[in-house]
């Protein structure tokens, strides 16, 4: 992680400084192309933000306790009661999201607070869409965040957009 931030960077404040010595703004007010040190500057900024898009894809992050389980589903399965683990019984609830989705930067943190206090009854499985988009499709996701609570491996219910906790936990308990 540290590696991709610091080659982000120095690719930023190399393509910055080029572009801060072709010296194209003539008053001096662009913050990029004024002079090579504001170039580098401004390159290295910017090189940090893709350093931290970049960094921040692809992980599934969770505030739950060990006991609470939401690993990301595999990508094989071809039904609700594939995703779940064999031998699961009872409510699982998945939720599938993207990581570019606003609401569903907004929704996760209910996701998982929900998942923290049920999860020793419920299974709670998060599924990125983007990593798994034959799974989706499989399910009939069409739209993030789309939440599928099921019982023994059938559905029960759907929720496409944001959930409430309150309606979360009543439907998932």
């Amino acid at each position: 992680m540290y590696l991709t931030v610091i080659v982000c960077v120095a690719i930023g404040v190399l393509f910055g400084a080029l572009l801060g010595s072709m010296r194209s703004c003539e008053t001096g007010g662009c913050p990029l192309t004024a002079n090579p040190k504001r170039g580098a500057l401004w390159g290295g900024f910017m090189g940090l933000l893709v350093a931290g898009m970049v960094t921040s894809g692809g992980t599934v992050s969770s505030s739950a306790p060990n006991n609470t389980r939401m690993p990301v589903a595999a990508s094989g399965a071809e039904s609700v009661s594939e995703v779940a683990p064999l031998g699961v019984s009872g409510k699982s609830v998945l939720y599938f999201y993207a990581d570019w989705c606003p609401t569903c930067r907004s929704y996760t943190p209910t996701f998982e607070k929900v998942a923290e206090r049920l999860g020793p009854d419920v299974h709670f499985t998060k599924v990125n869409v983007d990593k798994m988009p034959d799974l989706a499709k499989r399910l009939g996701v069409t739209y993030v965040p789309t939440t599928i609570v099921a019982e023994n491996g059938k559905e029960k219910n759907r929720f496409v957009g944001a959930v409430s906790e309150g309606t979360l936990s009543k439907v998932a308990s």
